[in-house]
């Protein structure tokens, strides 16, 4: 006499939810270990500081080269709740001169690097307030975005290492 069919369907499920719980187990694995080195980052600003709206910070890669993209946490900046992720351009750092002319240029070592003071005009803070000169010191970042718009170390100051969350990369 043959056995029910009833014991193979049990075998199945059994299988099944065996395979979708290795699955889900696999799943959260991943995000887990994915989410100890990278975090995403999304710009949703009207007026964004860099041409950048989604990216990924690899938190494991700190060590700074001048002109690659930093996600850092924002600290004193007038305007960010402190700690909120911010992304800029790292453009200087220690011994480095950074000067601000009357007439709005930015200049690093000699070099002119940007125009403008237009977030101060949107703070209603008076731009004189912004012209100066001074060389960075060490652990200490000069973070610029790339547009006129631009809210970055020309407004708040420098970004501290302690700051740094790590590399951004961009996916668009």
């Amino acid at each position: 006499m043959a056995k029910p069919c009833l014991l193979r369907q049990q075998t199945t499920w059994f299988r099944l939810i065996l395979a979708v719980s290795f699955l889900v187990f696999t799943l959260v694995l991943m995000y887990l270990v994915f989410n100890t080195r990278y975090q995403f980052y999304g710009d949703g600003h009207q007026y964004r500081c860099l041409p950048v709206r989604f990216a990924v910070v690899d938190k494991w890669d700190k060590d700074v080269n001048l002109g690659d993209i930093y996600a850092f946490k924002a600290k004193n900046t007038m305007i960010y709740k402190d700690g909120t992720l911010l992304a800029k351009k790292f453009m200087a750092t220690f011994l480095d001169t950074v000067a601000i002319e009357p007439d709005e240029y930015l200049y690093i070592n000699g070099k002119q690097e940007a125009y403008g003071l237009k977030s101060a005009t949107k703070l209603k803070l008076d731009k004189k307030r912004f012209v100066g000169k001074r060389i960075l010191e060490k652990d200490e970042y000069f973070a610029l975005g790339t547009t006129i718009n631009s809210f970055d170390s020309r407004y708040f100051g420098t970004v501290y290492e302690d700051q740094i969350i790590g590399k951004l990369y961009p996916i668009f």
